[in-house]
C-alpha cells in the first residue's frame, strides 16, 4: 500500500484498519463501514478540505484536497474501494446504490458529528467504476 506522508502516525494507524479490511476481503465480508469513517476523521484532523477516491483498473486513489490543490494520500485495492464507495452513498440516505452509471450527489448524515461539518458527497462514472468526492463545509 502505497502512501503520500508515512511520518503521519494517524494516518500510519488508518493504513493498519485499511490493510485489515482489505485482508478481510477474502471472506467477503469488506468492512466498509470500519474503514470509511476513519477516512473522514483522518482528512478533518489533517485540515482536508475534502477527499476523492479515483478508481483504477486494480486499485483507487485516496486523496485529499489540502490548501487548494489535490494530493494523493494512500492507495486502496479496487474491491475495498468499491465497498467504501458504497458506504458512502448508504451513509446520505438518498443517493441510489444501485445506480453506478448518473451522476448523483447528496449529504452524508454522521451521527455525534461534535465538528457540525456537513460532508457533500458527488458520484461519478468513470472509466474504471464510479468517482466519489466529498466536499466538507465546516461551521464557522
Amino acid at each position: 500500500m502505497k502512501t503520500g506522508n508515512s511520518n503521519d502516525p494517524q494516518l500510519m494507524e488508518l493504513l493498519k484498519v485499511l490493510s485489515l479490511a482489505e485482508a478481510s476481503l477474502e471472506d467477503d465480508s469488506a468492512p466498509a463501514m470500519d474503514v470509511s469513517t476513519p477516512i473522514l476523521r483522518h482528512a478533518l484532523m489533517v485540515g482536508a478540505e475534502g477527499l476523492r477516491i479515483v478508481p483504477g483498473p486494480k486499485q483507487s486513489c485516496v486523496e485529499y484536497r489540502l490548501r487548494g490543490g489535490w494530493q494523493e494520500m494512500f492507495i486502496l485495492e479496487a474491491a475495498i474501494s468499491r465497498h467504501v464507495t458504497t458506504w458512502f452513498k448508504l451513509l446520505t440516505g438518498n443517493v441510489d446504490i444501485s445506480k453506478k452509471g448518473i451522476p448523483q450527489e447528496g449529504f452524508i448524515v454522521l451521527t455525534g458529528n461534535p465538528s457540525g461539518t456537513r460532508f457533500l458527497l458527488k458520484t461519478e462514472p468513470v472509466e474504471h467504476g464510479e468517482s466519489v468526492s466529498i466536499s466538507f463545509e465546516r461551521k464557522r
